[in-house]
């Protein structure tokens, strides 16, 4: 809707009010402490003052990093039947792992990974990135033989 206005509250105290341009659009950076857990609802209002919807949200800033936890990488590996293993812990819940090897990246949701066919063989570079929902990360890396 053209015009008009956009309230932000945080935990029902209104911190921004934000005008919609002509087109329709409106854009607002919220600033939040790094500990912050609440509430934050938008009420959109069009240039008469008629409120025509409201959508509230629960936010929960999170900023730390995950961990891995334990000794992840063997020495040798052999392709299509090797795992890799590794532990990892965050105060959420990790959301991806990327795995780079071989000049490639390769994703996936569990901490196990199986060393696919085309990973060449011999000494190769492996770094394993965990990532959580907030986009924090932490990762491994090292050398693995690759037969």
């Amino acid at each position: 809707m053209a015009g008009g206005q956009v309230k932000i509250y945080k935990n029902g105290k209104r911190i921004e009010t934000v005008d919609v341009g002509s087109d329709g659009i409106w854009s607002q950076i919220l600033k939040l402490k790094d500990n912050f857990s609440g509430w934050i609802k938008i009420r959109q209002y069009d240039q008469y003052g008629t409120l025509l919807g409201t959508k509230k949200v629960k936010v929960k800033i999170d900023t730390e990093k995950p961990e891995f936890t334990n000794s992840w990488l063997p020495w040798r590996a052999t392709r299509e039947i090797t795992k890799i293993n590794w532990n990892v812990k965050d105060n959420d819940k990790i959301d991806k792992y990327k795995i780079y090897i071989g000049g490639r990246i390769y994703t996936t949701k569990f901490n196990t990974w199986q060393i696919p066919r085309e990973v060449s063989t011999g000494r190769q570079y492996i770094k394993i990135k965990a990532y959580d929902k907030a986009g924090n990360t932490a990762s491994k890396e090292g050398y693995i033989w690759v037969r």
